[in-house]
């Protein structure tokens, strides 16, 4: 009775060892919601009660189906990204599952010809110690990866839904081979070294190749992040460049209003003289209408950021949008001129967005700005269609490019958390919120 309680409990153990690995290999790709991260203890406590149903009836079918079931439910509800990321990440861990127990597999059914170690132990305890030099493979796998790789992140949240499709078939042809190749050795074809040998060989080949194909991903994922970086700054040099030639035209427009000054007053005091008081308003209504369209719309005090809140403006003010900003930057760059680019664009370009898809005349856009001490706090504000569904930190987005509505968001979290700052949001009676607070140099 002892025996068969202590094998069952070492089963167990590998059970949750086993889904520890799979857990950890789906993370390498994607990253974990906010809910699942709350509730993370809960999800193995029911994958644990399943794997004691399983033991107490070992027999049960139904046991079996709800428990893959789970996994499947939990991967593709505690995990950031859409479908087709989803499925690229279960495939590949599935994948790199499989093909590591076939070498482990391999690995000591050579040991038990040649090696007395692995010849004599017991059932639970051999899967443990295969459970063990599983996991340290994988943390020799995930090292060396990481070695060849750059010091990025491997998360495939940014990559498209076509893209992540045809990765998809990297592990899928990988898996097709090595299972081809097992049975094939095991059922019909005569090699001349031993099956074990052959398939250790073949499914380390195939490790490689993995390990291969997540270095091409690493370098897909950092070309992707480079040309989305070289994106974002010629839109932040187009919109100085724009800013700075309205700032050129105005200056020029002052200069003639400045040159065109003197006659104008000469005919102002003319029409007086000629008791002409309606004309000579007129004409002081004008000069003071030019000298109002000679200043910017808006002016923070700040010249990078004057620049994106005109140009935003601009594009608002087009769409029927209302725009307003109150309050003050500090003159000098308060932070890295790219953050500045990135902090504001992306939120604004987000509100504008959205705001344009609300009712035609509710639709507004508002930027508070207000500084206390070394800290900097930005409140953005704007119209929606309607209250958008927020779970703690992730926004629910309804637009058709999503991975691009994820790089902006992400940008600025980046950016915000570069300074020690915060970032929250929060929507209800169909207006959104943004508030960050920086800390800043002054």
């Amino acid at each position: 009775m002892l025996g068969i309680l202590g094998n069952s409990l070492i089963d167990l153990i590998s059970s949750i060892f086993e889904i520890l690995i799979f857990v950890f290999m789906i993370s390498i790709f994607l990253d974990f919601t906010e809910r699942a991260k709350e509730n993370v203890i809960l999800y193995f406590v029911i994958y644990g009660l399943l794997k004691v149903a399983k033991i107490i009836f070992p027999i049960l079918f139904l046991v079996d189906f709800i428990t893959s079931l789970f996994v499947l439910i939990f991967v593709f509800t505690a995990f950031k990204g859409n479908f087709a990321h989803k499925i690229f990440a279960f495939c590949t861990a599935v994948c790199l599952n499989y093909v590591i127990d076939i070498f482990i597999i391999s690995f000591t059914n050579m040991g038990f010809n040649y090696n007395l170690f692995f010849s004599t132990l017991s059932g639970g305890i051999r899967g443990i110690w295969v459970t063990v030099i599983k996991l340290i493979l994988f943390i020799l796998l995930y090292i060396l990866m990481k070695n060849f790789a750059t010091n990025t992140t491997l998360k495939i949240n940014i990559l498209s839904s076509v893209q992540t499709l045809i990765l998809i078939m990297l592990p899928a042809f990988s898996f097709a081979t090595i299972t081809i190749l097992d049975w094939g050795v095991r059922n019909f074809v005569n090699i001349p070294i031993n099956t074990s040998a052959f398939l250790l060989i073949a499914s380390l080949c195939t490790i490689i190749y993995n390990v291969i194909v997540m270095i091409l991903i690493d370098k897909m994922i950092l070309n992707k992040k480079y040309k989305h970086l070289n994106e974002m700054s010629e839109a932040q040099l187009r919109t100085q460049f724009n800013h700075y030639e309205q700032i050129m035209s105005k200056n020029q427009e002052t200069r003639k209003l400045k040159h065109d000054m003197k006659n104008h007053l000469r005919l102002i005091r003319t029409l007086i003289e000629n008791n002409d008081i309606d004309e000579a308003k007129e004409l002081l209504d004008e000069i003071e209408d030019t000298m109002r369209g000679l200043d910017l719309e808006i002016s923070s005090g700040n010249s990078i950021t004057d620049a994106i809140l005109n140009e935003k403006n601009k594009m608002a003010h087009n769409l029927g949008i209302k725009f307003d900003f109150s309050g003050i930057l500090p003159r000098e760059n308060f932070i890295n001129p790219f953050d500045i680019s990135t902090i504001f664009s992306n939120a604004l370009d987000n509100a504008i967005e959205a705001a344009v898809k609300s009712d035609d005349s509710e639709r507004f856009i508002k930027v508070s700005t207000y500084i206390q001490g070394k800290c900097l706090f930005i409140l953005m504000e704007n119209s929606v269609e309607k209250d958008i569904k927020i779970t703690g930190k992730e926004i629910e987005t309804t637009k058709q490019n999503k991975e691009q509505h994820g790089f902006g968001l992400k940008n600025i979290n980046d950016s915000v958390g570069k300074y020690g700052g915060s970032l929250s949001t929060i929507c209800e009676n169909k207006v959104f919120k943004l508030e960050i607070l920086l800390n800043i140099k002054i």
